[in-house]
């Protein structure tokens, strides 16, 4: 028996390492559980997989109950060194293939089809999970290498834990490079390098550049049978960018036999309306004017106004959106009463110019936003480095309650 075996200060620190070690996976097991299932579904990412969750549950409650096993031995070691001896190397064996790997297994597929806004506090986190399993190799190599030479089975037994913790090491490597890297255009890792602690860097362009939220009305739908119509109304960025103020968009029109007219027209929270965007479509020959000055009508038919707010990323440990959420109600007033309707809304990203609310393409006249123009969010909107097809929302989400004015007068 080997001498060190004998040193009760040696065997206090081996079960001390032990208690850490498995104290740490339980944390952490449970941890990627809990932050699988409070994650809502909002922009760009949403829930996972109801069997994925089942499976974290059920290897947890394993690993949980192996890990609890495993220090019960250790700590009854301390008083007899030959207690459990004959199972260790195969409950090592156990804890490693079925505790820890599984685990490993399925955090690699989170990863490489989520990104999180980095931060020094994730950069920490991502390297304390791959300390963790080096540190476990090379203690588990320095109390195992002597003993394992003594049976042939122990020697089989010793080299199929060594090939697990390295398996269970090579994937903690590649979730960290997962979750820290991002790939760039050129398809190769760009490693981010936040300067805060809890400071995040988001990567907004890849899944926000181009992307607005627009709607259909079939004042102007039935005009092209045919064709489907739209009206950019704002930016996602826009709306990001305005934390903790709502953005309120308000459309007008009336319709006559001749001619459509439209007037749209923006208002941040606690601010004044902008000046208006006035167009003017003849039903004749289909062209689109715009309309310069006061708007030539002094009624409408009706008056749609429509109010989004941002709902952010908080919180430090476990999020519920990882990217936010985008909410919206709407108005809708027809000279006599106001009252709230349900108007879908879409996310499209264009490479079209955002200056106005329809396409204006230099020396050319205005015209609606059609699906040549835009391109669906479903396509955009694949992510991490698997790219995986989105699990969020790919429409904003109406909210009865958001408050939202009743614009009864015209601009």
């Amino acid at each position: 028996m080997d001498l060190k075996e004998d040193n009760i200060k040696y065997k206090v620190f081996f079960f001390m390492f032990v208690l850490f070690s498995n104290l740490c996976d339980i944390a952490v097991d449970w941890l990627f559980y809990v932050d699988l299932k409070e994650l809502e579904k909002g922009l760009v990412f949403g829930p996972v997989d109801s069997s994925l969750l089942y499976a974290v549950v059920a290897f947890a409650i394993l690993s949980t109950f192996l890990n609890i096993i495993e220090i019960s031995i250790k700590g009854l070691q301390l008083w007899n060194s030959d207690f459990g001896r004959g199972i260790n190397d195969m409950l090592s064996l156990i804890v490693i293939f079925l505790g820890e790997m599984p685990l490993v297994i399925m955090n690699i597929i989170t990863a490489g089809c989520r990104e999180e806004s980095l931060s020094i506090f994730q950069l920490a986190k991502a390297c304390v999970i791959l300390s963790g399993n080096l540190i476990r190799i090379v203690f588990f190599f320095v109390t195992n290498c002597k003993h394992c030479i003594q049976k042939l089975v122990n020697r089989k037994l010793f080299c199929l834990c060594l090939i697990g913790l390295i398996l269970n090491c090579l994937g903690s490597i590649s979730i960290f490079i997962l979750t820290q890297t991002r790939p760039s255009s050129t398809l190769l890792p760009q490693l981010e390098t936040p300067t805060k602690l809890f400071a995040e860097i988001e990567e907004n362009q890849k899944y926000f550049g181009g992307v607005s939220i627009y709607f259909q009305h079939s004042v102007f739908q039935d005009l092209a049978p045919n064709r489907d119509n739209f009206i950019r109304l704002v930016r996602i960025d826009d709306i990001r960018n305005k934390y903790k103020k709502k953005i309120f968009i308000n459309f007008q029109f009336k319709d006559s036999k001749q001619q459509l007219q439209m007037v749209l027209s923006r208002r941040v929270e606690l601010g004044t309306w902008e000046t208006p965007e006035r167009f003017a479509l003849n039903k004749t020959s289909k062209i689109i004017h715009v309309v310069n000055g006061k708007s030539q009508f002094n009624s409408y038919d009706q008056s749609l106004t429509f109010a989004f707010d941002f709902i952010p990323p908080e919180g430090l440990f476990l999020k519920q959106y990882v990217f936010g959420e985008i909410e919206y109600n709407v108005m809708v007033a027809d000279g006599q009463s106001c009252s709230r309707v349900s108007v879908p809304l879409f996310y499209f990203r264009s490479e079209m110019s955002e200056k106005s609310h329809l396409v204006t393409e230099m020396n050319k006249t205005p015209r609606f936003y059609t699906n040549g123009d835009l391109t669906d969010i479903s396509k955009v909107w694949k992510t991490g480095w698997m790219e995986c097809d989105s699990t969020g929302s790919l429409n904003p989400s109406l909210n009865r309650t958001l408050d939202t004015p009743c614009v009864n007068w015209t601009h």
